[in-house]
């Protein structure tokens, strides 16, 4: 759309800030690396992964993050020791941040899906982290070899 901003478009699509805020915090590092992981598992499966299998993930990704401090108001001796429920907790911030879907299903299956948008970004980080190996024209590589 001509008259709308591509902020308003942008906030629209994600629905809401929590999609981006859980990549500007504190814990960005612990964010990127679970939503990393997550992609790439989920992303041969289009049924999705079940719903253990990404707290399991969770809890991989915590063990290598080790410093990660929960947001918020929480109090910090409330929160669950047990990295297993502290991964609960986590997989219930990215379902709430619409990095993660889990849509209703007729079967007793909890299905967790990554957000088509959520792919997208986390592809362009990937490519920011590790950018392409340049390739080189054929008349670049002529040059080359000429002066060698």
């Amino acid at each position: 759309m001509r008259g709308e901003h591509r902020s308003t478009a942008l906030f629209r699509e994600t629905r809401g800030s929590g999609f981006f805020r859980v990549l500007a915090g504190k814990n960005s590092p612990f964010y990127v690396d679970v939503l990393d992981s997550l992609e790439r598992e989920s992303a041969d499966r289009p049924d999705g992964i079940a719903r253990e299998e990404a707290v399991g993930i969770i809890v991989e990704t915590l063990e290598r993050h080790p410093g990660f401090e929960f947001d918020g108001e929480a109090d910090p001796e409330s929160l669950p020791a047990d990295f297993r429920e502290r991964a609960r907790l986590l997989l219930e911030v990215l379902l709430k941040c619409h990095w993660l879907e889990e849509p209703p299903r007729r079967d007793w299956r909890r299905k967790i899906h990554f957000d088509a948008h959520g792919a997208t970004l986390l592809a362009a980080l990937r490519k920011v982290a590790w950018p392409d190996v340049a390739v080189f024209t054929d008349k670049l590589t002529g040059v080359c070899s000429m002066l060698a």
